[in-house]
């Protein structure tokens, strides 16, 4: 965690920032740790995986799931296999009473900011991918542990960044280390460690079935696996390492990251992508217009002047966007937008219009600019006056 590779740094800062979420669900671990079986212990790690969820519903499978499936297993060897009381497992049974409200509760709040005019939090895909794409899938799923875990010298030449890569795999062996001794003594673990393990291996399980996986940059679906690996390993690992007399030998693989860091950092920044497209806009005072979704709030933000709004494609009408959008940006009373902004590459798919599209929706534009890697397309009418 220390030290990403420069690779890597586009998929764990890609949004929605799935790292960033698991923040919430570790302090809420650290919460169930020291409460030891107090009331307050669930409600308070219930309330902050509610607000959890609310930003971003992966939490779900790294929070809520965890909480749930352990609660249940600790209740069931409370009740059953000790033949205690029911109320004996009251702690366990508020775990899950907890994960449950969670859920509930997020779910309700968010309806309520929805229908007030708030935003839109979209949820989790529950499909599963059809049984062929698993081995590819399984070769993702290994890629990606590599790339989070900063170890992905698969060709890469000959070097010292490749050996700072493969040094990044004694990271992955900790993690590895740590999940087979706490699956080992599942039902002897205590409480964190139970939940920490269950959180990787559901996240893990998710991307392996789930039908999110398509490249490396989606491996960002289980990057909570390098937190909570982290945690894990150094609960249950430090004092093995300590009695092993391995601390030395870690101590330089830990400088070798740091070198690592400093070679990432030591790279000079690279120019915004959208900065001359802004700058020509304005000097073509081309102030008010529309493009795809990964053009419009970029080049707003590098130019103050130019204000550029998201598209979508439904089918094949134009629509305005729904992510990252206000609604009250496309309302052609009182905003304006005589242009859109194209370019022959990125992302495909309902953010990214095409121009037999834009044609059908907005006519025939009265000119047309090329601006390095982009197309400018402008009429002498309001667009918005025409989005489905």
């Amino acid at each position: 965690m220390l030290a990403p590779q420069q690779s890597a740094a586009p998929v764990l800062l890609l949004s929605p920032d799935h790292a960033g979420s698991s923040v919430p669900v570790l302090v809420a671990w650290i919460l169930l740790d020291h409460g030891r079986r107090r009331w307050y212990a669930p409600l308070g790690a219930g309330l902050l995986l509610s607000l959890a969820v609310m930003a971003d519903s992966i939490t779900i499978i790294t929070g809520i799931m965890p909480l749930v499936v352990v609660g249940a297993v600790r209740g069931y060897q409370v009740v059953i296999r000790e033949r205690s009381r029911l109320r004996s497992a009251w702690y366990e049974l508020a775990l899950v009473a907890a994960g449950l409200a969670a859920v509930q509760a997020a779910s309700r709040a968010l309806a309520a900011i929805t229908a007030h005019g708030g935003f839109y939090v979209y949820p989790v895909d529950n499909q599963l991918a059809p049984f062929g794409q698993l081995p590819g899938h399984l070769s993702l799923l290994a890629q990606g542990i590599a790339l989070l875990f900063g170890a992905s010298f698969f060709g890469d030449t000959a070097g010292l960044a490749a050996a700072l890569a493969i040094l990044h795999l004694a990271g992955v062996g900790l993690a590895a280390w740590a999940v087979c001794a706490a699956l080992r003594r599942f039902a002897a673990a205590d409480l964190v460690a139970q939940l920490l393990v269950t959180g990787i291996l559901l996240s893990l399980a998710g991307y392996l079935f789930g039908s999110k996986a398509g490249d490396l940059g989606t491996t960002r679906e289980m990057i909570a696996v390098l937190p909570l690996s982290a945690a894990l390993a150094g609960r249950l690992l430090a004092g093995r390492l300590i009695r092993a007399r391995l601390l030395q030998g870690l101590l330089v693989v830990l400088a070798a990251f740091i070198i690592s860091l400093v070679q990432v950092v030591a790279q000079p920044p690279v120019p915004a992508q959208d900065a001359p497209l802004a700058s020509w806009l304005a000097a073509h005072h081309l102030r008010s217009g529309l493009s795809g979704y990964w053009q419009a709030s970029g080049t707003t933000l590098e130019n103050d002047g130019v204000r550029i709004r998201p598209l979508a494609q439904a089918g094949g009408t134009i629509v305005s966007g729904d992510w990252e959008a206000q609604s009250g940006w496309y309302s052609p009373a009182r905003q304006q937008a005589n242009f859109v902004v194209l370019t022959d590459s990125g992302p495909g798919g309902s953010m990214f219009p095409s121009p037999a599209s834009l044609r059908t929706a907005f006519g025939q534009p009265a000119r047309i600019y090329y601006v390095g890697p982009y197309a400018v397309l402008v009429w002498n009418k309001n667009l918005l006056a025409g989005l489905g």
